[in-house]
Protein backbone atom coordinates (compact mmCIF):
# COMPACT_ATOMS: atom_id res chain seq x y z
CA UNK A 1 0.00 0.00 0.00
CA UNK A 2 2.59 2.05 0.63
CA UNK A 3 4.20 1.66 -2.29
CA UNK A 4 1.33 2.38 -4.26
CA UNK A 5 1.26 5.87 -2.50
CA UNK A 6 5.02 6.97 -3.17
CA UNK A 7 4.27 5.37 -6.75
CA UNK A 8 1.47 7.82 -7.11
CA UNK A 9 3.45 10.79 -5.16
CA UNK A 10 6.29 10.41 -7.79
CA UNK A 11 3.84 10.39 -10.35
CA UNK A 12 2.21 13.11 -9.48
CA UNK A 13 5.44 15.24 -8.93
CA UNK A 14 6.41 14.22 -12.35
CA UNK A 15 3.51 15.39 -13.98
CA UNK A 16 3.19 18.47 -12.17
CA UNK A 17 7.04 19.07 -12.90
CA UNK A 18 6.21 18.67 -16.84
CA UNK A 19 2.82 20.71 -16.87
CA UNK A 20 4.80 23.71 -14.87
CA UNK A 21 7.73 23.57 -17.69
CA UNK A 22 5.50 23.26 -20.52
CA UNK A 23 3.14 26.02 -19.12
CA UNK A 24 6.02 28.47 -17.76
CA UNK A 25 8.82 27.56 -19.81
CA UNK A 26 7.71 25.91 -23.09
CA UNK A 27 9.67 22.91 -21.87
CA UNK A 28 13.03 25.35 -22.54
CA UNK A 29 15.73 23.17 -20.05
CA UNK A 30 18.23 25.28 -20.98
CA UNK A 31 16.43 28.96 -19.44
CA UNK A 32 16.07 26.69 -16.02
CA UNK A 33 19.78 25.73 -16.42
CA UNK A 34 20.64 28.95 -16.02
CA UNK A 35 19.01 29.81 -13.03
CA UNK A 36 21.93 29.75 -10.20
CA UNK A 37 19.35 28.61 -7.26
CA UNK A 38 17.83 26.02 -9.22
CA UNK A 39 17.09 23.04 -6.70
CA UNK A 40 19.50 20.23 -7.80
CA UNK A 41 17.36 17.54 -6.48
CA UNK A 42 15.03 18.74 -9.80
CA UNK A 43 18.01 17.45 -11.76
CA UNK A 44 18.74 14.49 -9.99
CA UNK A 45 14.81 13.23 -9.96
CA UNK A 46 14.50 14.07 -13.65
CA UNK A 47 17.63 12.87 -15.12
CA UNK A 48 15.43 11.82 -18.49
CA UNK A 49 15.16 15.98 -19.24
CA UNK A 50 17.22 17.82 -21.63
CA UNK A 51 19.31 19.52 -18.79
CA UNK A 52 22.25 21.98 -20.17
CA UNK A 53 24.74 20.56 -17.78
CA UNK A 54 27.50 23.03 -18.93
CA UNK A 55 25.58 25.84 -17.19
CA UNK A 56 24.76 23.39 -14.01
CA UNK A 57 28.07 23.77 -13.46
CA UNK A 58 27.75 27.63 -12.07
CA UNK A 59 24.79 26.36 -9.53
CA UNK A 60 25.35 28.14 -6.56
CA UNK A 61 24.41 25.05 -4.88
CA UNK A 62 25.90 22.36 -6.70
CA UNK A 63 26.77 19.30 -5.02
CA UNK A 64 30.36 17.56 -6.30
CA UNK A 65 29.03 14.39 -5.35
CA UNK A 66 26.28 15.09 -7.83
CA UNK A 67 29.25 16.32 -10.58
CA UNK A 68 31.08 12.56 -9.93
CA UNK A 69 27.92 11.04 -9.96
CA UNK A 70 27.38 12.34 -13.73
CA UNK A 71 31.13 13.36 -14.42
CA UNK A 72 29.97 12.16 -18.84
CA UNK A 73 28.13 14.71 -18.74
CA UNK A 74 29.03 18.20 -20.55
CA UNK A 75 30.32 20.07 -17.64
CA UNK A 76 32.07 23.10 -17.70
CA UNK A 77 35.08 22.13 -16.42
CA UNK A 78 36.82 25.69 -16.71
CA UNK A 79 34.11 27.27 -14.98
CA UNK A 80 34.29 24.16 -12.26
CA UNK A 81 38.28 24.61 -11.49
CA UNK A 82 37.46 27.93 -10.79
CA UNK A 83 34.43 26.72 -7.78
CA UNK A 84 35.96 27.39 -4.31
CA UNK A 85 34.09 24.56 -3.53
CA UNK A 86 35.85 22.22 -5.75
CA UNK A 87 36.93 18.39 -4.37
CA UNK A 88 40.12 17.94 -5.39
CA UNK A 89 39.35 14.61 -5.80
CA UNK A 90 37.30 14.79 -8.80
CA UNK A 91 40.64 16.52 -10.77
CA UNK A 92 42.87 13.76 -9.41
CA UNK A 93 40.24 10.90 -10.71
CA UNK A 94 39.35 12.40 -13.91
CA UNK A 95 42.73 14.28 -14.92
CA UNK A 96 41.71 13.82 -18.24
CA UNK A 97 39.03 16.14 -17.99
CA UNK A 98 39.47 19.56 -19.58
CA UNK A 99 40.29 20.63 -16.36
CA UNK A 100 41.96 24.97 -16.01
CA UNK A 101 44.91 24.02 -13.62
CA UNK A 102 46.07 27.68 -13.59
CA UNK A 103 42.23 28.20 -11.65
CA UNK A 104 42.74 25.36 -9.77
CA UNK A 105 46.27 26.32 -8.42
CA UNK A 106 45.22 29.74 -7.65
CA UNK A 107 42.27 28.42 -5.76
CA UNK A 108 43.52 25.41 -4.33
CA UNK A 109 46.96 25.16 -4.08
CA UNK A 110 46.79 21.94 -5.88
CA UNK A 111 50.04 19.60 -5.84
CA UNK A 112 50.78 18.98 -9.20
CA UNK A 113 52.92 15.89 -8.50
CA UNK A 114 49.85 13.64 -9.29
CA UNK A 115 49.41 14.87 -12.52
CA UNK A 116 52.81 14.36 -12.84
CA UNK A 117 52.97 10.87 -12.08
CA UNK A 118 49.80 10.27 -15.16
CA UNK A 119 52.06 12.12 -17.18
CA UNK A 120 55.46 9.49 -16.63
CA UNK A 121 52.22 6.36 -16.70
CA UNK A 122 51.33 8.10 -20.26
CA UNK A 123 47.57 8.37 -18.45
CA UNK A 124 47.16 12.45 -18.80
CA UNK A 125 45.83 13.85 -21.83
CA UNK A 126 45.30 17.13 -21.95
CA UNK A 127 48.37 18.71 -22.33
CA UNK A 128 47.09 21.40 -24.14
CA UNK A 129 45.29 23.07 -20.73
CA UNK A 130 48.68 22.11 -18.68
CA UNK A 131 50.76 24.68 -21.45
CA UNK A 132 49.14 26.95 -19.69
CA UNK A 133 50.02 25.94 -15.58
CA UNK A 134 51.96 29.20 -14.28
CA UNK A 135 54.11 26.54 -12.37
CA UNK A 136 54.78 24.24 -15.09
CA UNK A 137 57.69 22.40 -15.04
CA UNK A 138 59.41 22.80 -18.50
CA UNK A 139 61.66 19.19 -17.99
CA UNK A 140 58.41 17.62 -18.73
CA UNK A 141 58.04 19.34 -22.14
CA UNK A 142 61.94 18.27 -22.66
CA UNK A 143 61.26 14.79 -21.50
CA UNK A 144 57.79 14.32 -23.67
CA UNK A 145 57.79 17.10 -26.37
CA UNK A 146 55.63 15.64 -28.60
CA UNK A 147 52.43 15.14 -26.48
CA UNK A 148 50.19 17.68 -27.67
CA UNK A 149 51.14 20.85 -25.78
CA UNK A 150 50.07 23.94 -27.46
CA UNK A 151 53.27 25.79 -28.15
CA UNK A 152 51.05 28.95 -28.88
CA UNK A 153 50.38 28.86 -24.81
CA UNK A 154 53.77 27.76 -23.75
CA UNK A 155 54.84 30.78 -25.59
CA UNK A 156 52.86 33.31 -24.28
CA UNK A 157 54.05 31.43 -20.82
CA UNK A 158 55.10 34.11 -18.89
CA UNK A 159 57.65 31.44 -17.44
CA UNK A 160 58.59 30.20 -20.61
CA UNK A 161 62.54 29.02 -20.89
CA UNK A 162 63.56 30.51 -23.60
CA UNK A 163 66.18 27.16 -24.36
CA UNK A 164 63.50 25.35 -25.45
CA UNK A 165 63.52 27.21 -28.70
CA UNK A 166 67.00 26.07 -29.06
CA UNK A 167 66.35 21.96 -28.30
CA UNK A 168 62.91 22.16 -30.08
CA UNK A 169 64.19 24.81 -33.14
CA UNK A 170 61.94 22.80 -35.24
CA UNK A 171 58.78 23.07 -33.19
CA UNK A 172 56.10 25.38 -34.27
CA UNK A 173 56.81 28.52 -31.58
CA UNK A 174 54.77 31.22 -32.01
CA UNK A 175 57.18 33.62 -32.95
CA UNK A 176 55.22 36.40 -33.02
CA UNK A 177 54.66 36.25 -29.49
CA UNK A 178 57.94 35.84 -28.76
CA UNK A 179 59.09 39.00 -30.55
CA UNK A 180 56.68 41.22 -27.65
CA UNK A 181 58.28 39.09 -24.95
CA UNK A 182 60.23 41.79 -23.10
CA UNK A 183 62.27 38.33 -21.35
CA UNK A 184 63.13 37.54 -24.94
CA UNK A 185 66.94 36.59 -25.56
CA UNK A 186 68.02 38.79 -28.40
CA UNK A 187 70.78 36.16 -29.85
CA UNK A 188 67.56 33.50 -30.63
CA UNK A 189 67.00 35.99 -33.25
CA UNK A 190 70.20 36.20 -34.14
CA UNK A 191 70.50 32.76 -34.28
CA UNK A 192 67.29 31.68 -36.33
CA UNK A 193 66.87 34.50 -38.51
CA UNK A 194 64.76 33.01 -41.23
CA UNK A 195 61.80 32.14 -38.26
CA UNK A 196 58.62 34.06 -38.60
CA UNK A 197 59.25 37.09 -36.11
CA UNK A 198 57.90 39.36 -36.18
CA UNK A 199 60.45 42.18 -36.41
CA UNK A 200 57.55 45.32 -36.00
CA UNK A 201 56.97 43.92 -32.75
CA UNK A 202 60.58 43.31 -32.11
CA UNK A 203 61.60 47.45 -32.67
CA UNK A 204 59.01 48.02 -30.37
CA UNK A 205 60.81 45.39 -27.67
CA UNK A 206 62.72 47.62 -25.24
CA UNK A 207 65.01 44.77 -24.76
CA UNK A 208 65.73 45.37 -28.32
CA UNK A 209 69.50 44.41 -28.77
CA UNK A 210 70.18 47.22 -31.81
CA UNK A 211 73.00 45.63 -33.49
CA UNK A 212 70.40 43.20 -35.24
CA UNK A 213 69.26 45.99 -37.34
CA UNK A 214 72.97 46.40 -38.35
CA UNK A 215 72.86 42.68 -39.09
CA UNK A 216 69.89 41.99 -40.73
CA UNK A 217 68.89 45.53 -42.16
CA UNK A 218 66.47 43.97 -45.09
CA UNK A 219 63.97 42.69 -42.48
CA UNK A 220 60.79 44.52 -41.78
CA UNK A 221 61.73 46.60 -38.91
CA UNK A 222 59.73 50.06 -37.69
CA UNK A 223 61.82 52.43 -38.77
CA UNK A 224 59.45 55.08 -37.49
CA UNK A 225 58.92 53.83 -34.15
CA UNK A 226 62.44 53.25 -34.14
CA UNK A 227 63.27 57.20 -35.01
CA UNK A 228 61.40 57.56 -31.29
CA UNK A 229 63.55 54.70 -29.19
CA UNK A 230 65.55 56.35 -26.49
CA UNK A 231 67.63 53.25 -26.68
CA UNK A 232 68.57 53.95 -30.74
CA UNK A 233 72.01 53.65 -32.19
CA UNK A 234 72.38 57.06 -34.02
CA UNK A 235 75.25 55.68 -35.92
CA UNK A 236 72.40 53.12 -37.58
CA UNK A 237 70.56 56.16 -39.47
CA UNK A 238 74.29 57.21 -40.78
CA UNK A 239 74.76 53.71 -41.73
CA UNK A 240 71.25 53.35 -43.54
CA UNK A 241 69.79 56.45 -44.47
CA UNK A 242 67.33 55.31 -46.59
CA UNK A 243 65.21 53.41 -44.33
CA UNK A 244 61.87 54.49 -43.40
CA UNK A 245 63.33 56.69 -40.38
CA UNK A 246 60.95 59.49 -39.03
CA UNK A 247 63.21 62.80 -39.57
CA UNK A 248 60.53 64.86 -38.03
CA UNK A 249 60.94 62.54 -34.76
CA UNK A 250 64.31 62.39 -34.97
CA UNK A 251 64.61 66.42 -35.00
CA UNK A 252 63.27 66.33 -31.35
CA UNK A 253 65.26 63.11 -30.36
CA UNK A 254 66.72 64.01 -27.15
CA UNK A 255 70.22 62.74 -28.07
CA UNK A 256 70.32 63.71 -31.67
CA UNK A 257 74.06 63.78 -33.58
CA UNK A 258 73.70 67.04 -35.35
CA UNK A 259 76.26 66.18 -37.85
CA UNK A 260 73.10 63.72 -39.20
CA UNK A 261 71.57 67.37 -39.95
CA UNK A 262 75.09 68.16 -42.04
CA UNK A 263 75.59 64.59 -43.57
CA UNK A 264 71.92 64.11 -44.65
CA UNK A 265 70.48 68.05 -45.27
CA UNK A 266 67.92 66.94 -48.02
CA UNK A 267 66.30 64.65 -45.45
CA UNK A 268 62.72 65.65 -43.93
CA UNK A 269 64.38 67.12 -41.05
CA UNK A 270 62.13 69.70 -39.11
CA UNK A 271 64.31 72.58 -39.88
CA UNK A 272 61.62 74.81 -36.77
CA UNK A 273 62.41 72.00 -34.29
CA UNK A 274 66.01 72.01 -34.90
CA UNK A 275 66.23 75.82 -34.29
CA UNK A 276 64.35 75.44 -31.30
CA UNK A 277 67.16 72.71 -29.47
CA UNK A 278 69.65 74.31 -27.17
CA UNK A 279 72.41 71.77 -28.55
CA UNK A 280 71.27 73.10 -31.95
CA UNK A 281 75.14 73.85 -33.83
CA UNK A 282 74.22 77.29 -35.20
CA UNK A 283 76.81 76.93 -37.63
CA UNK A 284 74.45 74.74 -39.20
CA UNK A 285 72.43 77.35 -39.85
CA UNK A 286 75.39 79.35 -41.72
CA UNK A 287 75.85 76.25 -43.57
CA UNK A 288 72.59 75.54 -44.49
CA UNK A 289 70.84 78.98 -45.29
CA UNK A 290 68.05 77.46 -47.69
CA UNK A 291 66.43 75.72 -45.23
CA UNK A 292 62.93 76.40 -43.59
CA UNK A 293 64.13 77.21 -40.31
CA UNK A 294 61.55 79.99 -39.43
CA UNK A 295 59.03 77.31 -40.12
CA UNK A 296 56.42 76.26 -37.05
CA UNK A 297 57.89 73.63 -35.25
CA UNK A 298 55.76 70.62 -35.57
CA UNK A 299 56.45 69.57 -32.11
CA UNK A 300 54.81 72.96 -30.81
CA UNK A 301 51.43 72.76 -33.05
CA UNK A 302 48.05 72.92 -30.96
CA UNK A 303 45.42 70.68 -32.31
Amino acid sequence: MSNTRRERTKNLRKATFECFMETLFDNNFLFLSRDRNLDMNLVREFQDKEWYYYWLSNIHNLDMNFVREFIDKNWNFEGLSCRKDLDMNLVRDFPDKDWAFNYIYENHNLDMSHIYDLIEKNEFKIYENLSTYYNLDYNIFRKYPDRGWSLEWLSEHPNFDMNLIRKFPHKEWSFGELSSDPDLDMNLVREFPYKDWDFGELSCNYSLDMNLIREFPDKEWDFDYLSQKRSLDMNLVREFPDKGWNFNSLSNYYNLDMNLVREFPNKEWDFGCLLLREDLDVSLVRELPNKNWKKICKKNLKY
